[in-house]
């Protein structure tokens, strides 16, 4: 091929070069190949055309074509065919080491032998305790996924604290292994259809709510007057289950865990009153009273918002103090007797 060939097409290579460097290569771990790699492989088709159909050069959309299709070749070649696992971390605080293990293909129990763990164990049992190290040594013998545990700084609080949780797992259940890897980054989230209620969602997601308070040291009485409920289920990737499988309500999720807990006592406002039945309302309100000291008449808004009840004054009774009064105590506020009767019925299961 002319010199004037190759200088009238450099520019085009190296700029689709970069382009699906940066959209399949760039940041991933998966390719071992490089900007030059494209490049390369881009003059060999535009070559390939020069030699096979020379009229095609001067067709800017085919030339291009070409030598889009010449990149992804090569990034398919040279992709792993073995999954890989990237552990980083420093030696001696100086120098950065990244292992590369391989492991075995998506539906094989465990991975090849994994070289040079003992450095990156010691780490971690720096960082962690000897307990969490052999924990998440199983958890890496047991993974399918391509795992990253970057150790090249020192763990976030939140990770160290996902780190805990996992150590407390039962990782001989194949359900528990699933979470484990969601909570390390071994899987970016819980399997496609995994948290639908239709596929066992809402016992997954009571079996992992269950196992979670257990590691935190919180009885669920706890967590529902707990101010952070969303934070934590967030942090702790299990908010998919309530928005998937208890529609979107944290106080359904903790009603299946205790029956005995009352729904004034769930610190979360949200949709919680629609589980409420008349019996439950009511016993809310007389509740309240006792707790004041007042007769019926004397209850008042503040005494509610006070009591985190204005959800309840808001969502069930449209606001009204009296309305919320007169359904408890029947006969207190008569102009309301009708609206309350039919309250009743709404909320009677």
């Amino acid at each position: 091929m002319e010199p004037s060939i190759f200088q009238k097409t450099e520019h085009r290579v190296k700029t689709i070069s970069r382009l699906y460097y940066g959209l399949y290569v760039y940041g991933r771990q998966n390719t071992d190949v490089d900007i030059s790699d494209l490049e390369q492989a881009g003059r060999i088709a535009v070559l390939d055309i020069s030699q096979k159909r020379p009229e095609m050069l001067d067709h800017t959309g085919y030339v291009s074509a070409a030598i889009k299709y010449a990149c992804l070749g090569e990034i398919r070649k040279m992709r792993h065919k073995v999954r890989q696992v990237y552990l980083a971390h420093q030696h001696d605080e100086m120098v950065s080491i990244v292992d590369l293990l391989p492991t075995k293909e998506r539906g094989e129990t465990a991975p090849e032998h994994l070289e040079q763990m003992d450095d990156l164990l010691y780490q971690i049992k720096h960082e962690f305790s000897p307990r969490e190290a052999d924990t998440l040594n199983s958890l890496v013998q047991g993974c399918r996924d391509v795992y990253g545990l970057n150790l090249s700084a020192s763990p976030s609080t939140e990770t160290k604290d996902r780190v805990k949780i996992v150590t407390a797992l039962d990782l001989d259940d194949e359900e528990m292994i699933i979470y484990a890897q969601v909570l390390t980054g071994a899987r970016s989230k819980f399997p496609d259809g995994y948290c639908l209620p239709q596929n066992r969602g809402q016992e997954r997601g009571k079996k992992y709510f269950d196992t979670l308070l257990k590691a935190l040291n919180m009885s669920i009485r706890e967590f529902a007057q707990s101010p952070n409920q969303e934070d934590l289920l967030r942090s702790y990737r299990l908010q998919s289950f309530v928005d998937k499988s208890y529609q979107y309500r944290i106080s359904k999720l903790i009603l299946t865990g205790d029956s005995d807990i009352n729904l004034d006592d769930i610190k979360n406002r949200g949709k919680k009153w629609d589980l409420a039945s008349a019996e439950q309302l009511s016993a809310i309100v007389q509740r309240l009273k006792n707790r004041l000291g007042k007769t019926p008449e004397e209850i008042n808004s503040s005494d509610f918002i006070q009591n985190n009840l204005d959800g309840m004054t808001q969502q069930v009774f449209q606001g009204s103090i009296r309305l919320a009064v007169e359904f408890a105590f029947p006969g207190t506020y008569h102009q309301y007797r009708h609206r309350a009767k039919e309250l009743r019925e709404k909320y009677t299961p």
